[in-house]
């Protein structure tokens, strides 16, 4: 059976029916094995990892500093998703499989965060620490690709210009809170710190 048959096609009866009864072979399964590993299924497969591993493989508490949520969540943006070409010729797509659940195994902020309020930090912090730093950074015109993301403010657009709260990347002077492995990516690229305000630092574990 093909995916181009048309919509009228018998085929897509059977189809569809093993599609259906295979999906739900699927989800028997997972529930088996969770239940076998003393889980618990949540609504997504990353939250169904996290209830299980904190019911059966957590021996201790995590700790987690509330009192800096509000700080970081400032700059917590989405992902990057533009067209810099629009054509090309012997393109290819890639994907890296399983790339959320590897990101999860390198070093994560843990504990609780350490402030920095007097200008830069020292380097040793910046090396062995993940920091999530409030600074106005300028950001060259000329740069081909500006690296850091703003919310854009509607102070700043055309009433009804469709802008308002979305991620932009732009150039000039920029304010706002970036993780440090973000300004020092945009500072090898160009870019320039010129005020550092304040920020949080955490063990990296």
């Amino acid at each position: 059976f093909t995916m181009a048959a048309a919509e009228d096609d018998p085929g897509w009866i059977p189809y569809n029916g093993s599609d259906c009864r295979l999906l739900y072979e699927v989800l028997e399964r997972v529930h088996e094995l969770v239940e076998v590993l003393g889980g618990e299924i949540g609504l997504t497969a990353p939250s169904t990892a996290v209830k299980t591993f904190r019911r059966s493989f957590l021996k201790a508490p995590i700790a987690r500093d509330v009192d800096t949520h509000a700080f970081v969540r400032d700059g917590y943006v989405g992902g990057r998703t533009e067209r810099f070409f629009d054509e090309g010729h012997y393109l290819y797509d890639d994907d890296v499989n399983s790339s959320y659940p590897y990101q999860m195994t390198l070093d994560m902020p843990a504990g609780n965060a350490e402030w920095w309020e007097n200008g830069e930090p020292p380097k040793h912090w910046k090396e062995s620490r993940i920091g999530f730093c409030e600074v106005v950074v300028e950001v060259p015109d000329d740069i081909a690709i500006p690296p850091l993301p703003v919310r854009a403010d509607p102070r700043h657009f055309p009433e009804d210009s469709g802008v308002d709260g979305k991620l932009i990347f732009p150039t000039g002077l920029l304010k706002g809170i970036w993780e440090w492995g973000e300004l020092e990516n945009a500072i090898l690229c160009g870019c320039r710190v010129i005020e550092w305000k304040k920020s949080g630092w955490y063990d990296a574990a």
